[in-house]
């Protein structure tokens, strides 16, 4: 499917929310976070000399904010850079927090975390930085959680996203064991003679 670009000053939020989140379809916000006191400042550099020894955990193991971003940029070609990396910001990076305000860009709203019923767990506060490099990709294709909005804010370098239409859930087989995640192991190389084709019904376990 085509994603329209659209510049944050040519698009109201009322036409935001009629034309993309009610029905459902993607929108690229260019400019959107020109609000936020970290437009322009975030780079490898600048985190390397702010926050070098911060430290998170990635599949067990633990990095240094230095070693994530030497591995990012190449600097270091020992081994493959990990990913997903994220940072949990209040708590990992709480420095950043006012460098994020406001939250919701003005689009992003009304936030359904911020009520009472989401703050008693962990989705309250799902405010992450990740880091990634080349050749880098999330492990399975999946629908979030709760069915909330997913909103990226790509602050440096750049990042592909590949994205189904809208009621083409059923036919990306959810694993009958996590129904939020597709059955299908590599979505770029499907072997088709494992699963039924388009024509035959819809599975049942569907989203």
């Amino acid at each position: 499917m085509e994603v329209k670009k659209v510049d944050a000053s040519d698009i109201t939020y009322e036409q935001f929310v009629e034309e993309h989140w009610k029905p459902g379809i993607p929108l690229v916000l260019k400019n959107a976070t020109k609000v936020w006191g970290a437009y322009g400042q975030f780079s490898p550099d600048w985190f390397r000399e702010r926050f070098g020894e911060r430290k998170t955990h990635v599949n067990g193991v633990e990095y240094s904010m230095l070693e994530l971003m030497d591995l990012v940029e190449g600097k270091d070609t020992s081994r493959p850079v990990p990913y997903p990396c994220k940072y949990h910001i209040p708590s990992q990076l709480p420095e950043l927090m006012p460098m994020l305000t406001p939250l919701d860009i003005g689009y992003a709203k009304p936030n359904w975390l911020e009520s009472a019923w989401f703050k008693r767990g962990y989705w309250g506060s799902a405010l992450e930085l990740f880091i990634g490099g080349t050749g880098g990709k999330f492990p399975y294709v999946h629908l979030d959680y709760y069915h909330l909005s997913a909103w990226i804010n790509q602050l440096y370098g750049n990042k592909e996203f590949t994205v189904w239409p809208r009621g083409q859930e059923a036919y990306l087989y959810p694993d009958p064991q996590n129904k939020w995640s597709s059955s299908i192991p590599d979505i770029e190389n499907v072997d088709l003679g494992s699963i039924p084709s388009t024509g035959m019904p819809r599975p049942s376990n569907s989203w």
